[in-house]
């Protein structure tokens, strides 16, 4: 094997061992069969390489609360549960190199877990990563130094070469201490382990980021009897940039089946981190809190952050952002972040807002996910589906029309559709109430 080919061959090594530990986290698998899975649906590894991921997974299993404590601790003001999570599990599989494996030079490992999330991530993730594994001393208190076959390659170092030692089954590990089976800590449950609300056998409508836009919402509603649609349920962000919360949390109670929380109106119930919203967002936020009435708080209050919905055919889970972690409120732009949700879960039919961006991510036999915009979808058998409704009060998808999903369980179809509503007078509420103007202009654009 060349240097170039060790070369590869290592990064390819370190990619597949953060990607197992990510599919541990985010599924809730033992190592052992995460790995399993990771392998499973990647080029064929050597029998080398294979004994050099299970040796570095079983140190950071048998360390993980030292290794994740000693990460903290250099993170200054971050969490690791506030971190991406891909970030974090290249964190993780650095620091148990670096402390685990003498075999492989410290500055290897920080350059290609820095290469690593940069690849993975962006740029802005290796400049974070970098500062946080330059800051880690050169063992682990409280650990003992790896002690098994160097399986060092050839003429070089690192993970690749023949190694005397016979490789250990996966599914001789042990499970790691304190994991249920099922979906991960933080991560949304399933809907067939919620109680599910009724179905009639009707349309149902979803619709979601309302934002005190009591006039958009009119016009939504409005459509949805109009065409016969009778059940409804809310996803969230009642609150927040428009001039109308109550009215808005009063209309959506009344025609509501039921509703999740959103972020913004977590952050209007004073529970939410406002360091986290923009200048315009906080200030709308504080303006909200102040405006807000006793009926309003009380209906926000008590939203559950998951909801599962009985559609006959098609149950569904509903959540404001993402499966998971929901309570993060992580984005889902990308087939990258619709992967995150789908393995966070175990439900066929998902539907999130958050973003204002309606569309649909489907997730093929194959394992590919494809996001589509437009107008829906038909939902294939075999296939699992995340949709995201849209913003009612504030699309950011360059049309400013009311965003809303019509559900179909006995057809299997999901349709986004679009509301004209009065811009202008919803522009007047916000700028009667000395709202940044900026949240009246951007209406008229859809952005």
């Amino acid at each position: 094997m060349t240097p170039v080919d060790e070369l590869r061959e290592r990064r390819r090594l370190r990619e597949l061992g953060v990607r197992t530990l990510y599919q541990a986290e985010v599924v809730g698998e033992d190592l052992p069969d995460a790995l399993e899975n990771v392998l499973a649906h990647s080029r064929r590894v050597s029998e080398p390489g294979r004994t050099y991921l299970e040796a570095v997974l079983r140190s950071f299993e048998e360390h993980r609360a030292a290794i994740d404590a000693a990460l903290e601790s250099q993170a200054e003001h971050w969490s690791l549960k506030r971190m991406a999570a891909t970030d974090r599990n290249v964190l993780r599989w650095a620091a148990t190199e670096l402390w685990f494996r003498p075999d492989v030079p410290r500055a290897v490992v920080l350059d290609e877990a820095i290469e690593l999330a940069k690849e993975l991530s962006g740029s802005e993730s290796g400049k974070f990563v970098n500062g946080i594994l330059d800051r880690l001393p050169a063992s682990l208190p409280g650990a003992g130094a790896w002690t098994g076959p160097a399986d060092v390659p050839e003429g070089g170092e690192g993970p690749g070469a023949e190694s005397p030692e016979p490789r250990v089954e996966s599914k001789q590990w042990a499970a790691p201490p304190g994991r249920p089976p099922g979906n991960p800590p933080g991560a949304a449950p399933s809907s067939a382990a919620s109680t599910p609300t009724r179905d009639p056998g009707l349309k149902i409508a979803i619709f979601s980021d309302i934002h005190g836009n009591l006039d958009a919402l009119e016009a939504v509603l409005a459509e949805v009897r109009a065409a016969g649609i009778r059940r409804m349920f809310c996803l969230g962000d009642v609150v927040g940039y428009g001039a109308s919360p109550n009215e808005c949390c009063a209309l959506v109670a009344e025609v509501s089946e039921d509703r999740v929380l959103g972020n913004h109106d977590e952050a209007c119930l004073g529970r939410g981190n406002l360091e986290y919203f923009n200048s315009v967002a906080r200030m709308a936020a504080l303006w909200t809190q102040k405006t807000m009435d006793g009926p309003t708080r009380e209906y926000l209050e008590t939203a559950p952050m998951t909801l599962a919905l009985d559609a006959g055919p098609l149950p569904a889970l509903l959540v404001h952002a993402s499966p998971y972690c929901p309570d993060e409120w992580h984005y889902v732009l990308s087939e990258h972040d619709a992967r995150a949700a789908f393995d966070a879960c175990r439900d066929r039919l998902v539907f999130v807002g958050h973003s204002h961006v309606p569309g649909v991510f489907d997730l093929a036999e194959d394992g590919k996910v494809t996001a589509g915009r437009g107008a829906g979808a038909r939902l294939e058998p075999g296939h699992r589906y995340l949709v995201n409704v849209g913003s009612v009060g504030q699309p950011r998808d360059g049309d400013p029309r009311a965003s809303w999903c019509a559900l179909d369980p006995e057809a299997g179809t999901v349709e986004i559709r679009r509301v004209a509503y009065d811009i202008a007078r919803a522009q007047s509420r916000i700028r009667d109430a000395r709202l940044p103007e900026i949240l009246a202009s951007r209406l008229a654009w859809g952005e």
